[in-house]
């Protein structure tokens, strides 16, 4: 799997190639391998992916990354940070639930806090100083019931809910709209580097040196928005981008929060209007976000790490079998599985359901005890077989 990861990150470090395009090429080539192999050389077969601008466009960028495809994984470990893909456990499940989940994470810090049970706390980078004192209020509310402070290391509200979050002893993390170390304002340097310190992380889609754009910012919402069991809104003026985070939640079928403070005037016009025109719901005292965070497992990162043995019947087997080597299209299941496209289509589902499968547009990745380097889904069928008495 280790020259596939790398491709995987090469082809997606490919300036032009973003999720979707990252996607539509690995189901089309069978693999990232595949694509860095063969699509330079095949423009016919490129262009059916892309289209003639998408040849010219991307085929500088397929060179470069064939002759050196683990450069930019080497590039991110040399500035101390890593990179994680969906074909990895590590990578937060939360966001497979969202359209366009990013074919590659880079940050900094411990990748597993990613995973960790998470409130959203966004507002105002220009907050009263009201505003600020509600945000630390939720912010060490979320910490003492065990949950993990999200948000997008911003100036203003964003700031406040992380740095309250690590003087409360808690986690925090962010999602940043550049590559680092410049994804986030020069000011919330020091602030980043103690949220590392306090085994959280930071991380984004871009990779390290790639600025941050007005679209970049706006796409990044909606990670923040994924992994939060709840987001909540702290003085919103009208087009603040936290009520883009907001309305990703919505979209993704989340709870939304809007602290409502009558005394903020234009400061929460935004939020006032989130709760006129959304199913966002005021939050009354700060305190009361621990009711919508649940409960919240202390010993997550054990309980991650240990495997799962699933019993497998043989059409899932087939399927698991065809999984391991990497993500493949539904076409590329078929022909390995030898198995009729519907009954293929729902053993997909129930893999899904167990938590073995996840869909990335088009391609299917394993995921759970899928990824596990052991797992033999043969063997796994053999003995749901042996287990049930069956001859």
């Amino acid at each position: 799997m280790s020259a596939e990861r790398a491709a995987w990150i090469a082809l997606a470090a490919v300036p032009g190639v973003g999720p979707a395009t990252h996607a539509r090429l690995v189901a089309a080539f069978g693999s990232a391998t595949a694509v860095l192999r063969a699509g330079p050389a095949d423009p016919a077969r490129l262009s059916a992916v892309v289209g003639p601008a998408g040849v010219a466009r991307l085929r500088d960028g397929l060179r470069e990354a064939t002759r050196d495809p683990g450069a930019p994984l080497h590039a991110v470990e040399a500035q101390g940070g890593w990179a994680i893909t969906p074909l990895e456990r590590i990578y937060p499940s939360a966001l497979f639930a969202i359209a366009d989940p990013p074919p590659v994470l880079y940050g900094l810090g411990d990748p597993a806090a990613l995973g960790t049970a998470g409130v959203a706390i966004v507002g105002t980078r220009r907050p009263t100083p009201r505003a600020r004192w509600l945000a630390a209020r939720i912010a060490r509310a979320v910490v003492h019931h065990g949950a993990c402070v999200v948000s997008g290391l911003a100036l203003g509200i964003d700031a406040e809910a992380h740095r309250t979050a690590i003087e409360a002893g808690g986690r925090t993390t962010a999602f940043i709209g550049g590559g680092f170390p410049d994804g986030w304002p020069r000011a919330n340097g020091p602030l980043a580097a103690a949220m590392i310190a306090g085994g959280g992380a930071v991380a984004g889609e871009l990779a390290p040196g790639v600025p941050a754009t007005l679209g970049t910012f706006p796409r990044r919402n909606r990670l923040i928005a994924a992994v939060a069991r709840v987001t909540v809104v702290v003085e919103a003026p009208e087009g603040s981008g936290a009520l883009i985070t907001a309305r990703h939640a919505l979209e993704q079928g989340r709870p939304v929060l809007v602290a409502v403070e009558p005394a903020a005037g234009r400061h929460g016009a935004g939020g006032a209007a989130l709760l006129a025109g959304s199913p966002a719901l005021p939050l009354g005292e700060p305190e009361e976000v621990v009711r919508w965070i649940g409960s919240v497992r202390r010993a997550g990162r054990a309980a991650a790490a240990t495997a799962i043995d699933p019993q497998l019947g043989p059409v899932e087997s087939s399927i698991a079998a065809a999984l391991k080597p990497g993500p493949a299209g539904m076409d590329r299941i078929i022909a390995a599985t030898r198995r009729p496209a519907g009954e293929v289509a729902g053993a997909l589902v129930l893999l899904q359901a167990r938590g073995l499968a996840r869909p990335v547009g088009p391609l299917w990745v394993a995921a759970g005890a899928l990824l596990d380097a052991g797992f033999d889904p043969d063997g796994a069928h053999r003995r749901a077989v042996s287990s049930r008495g069956d001859p």
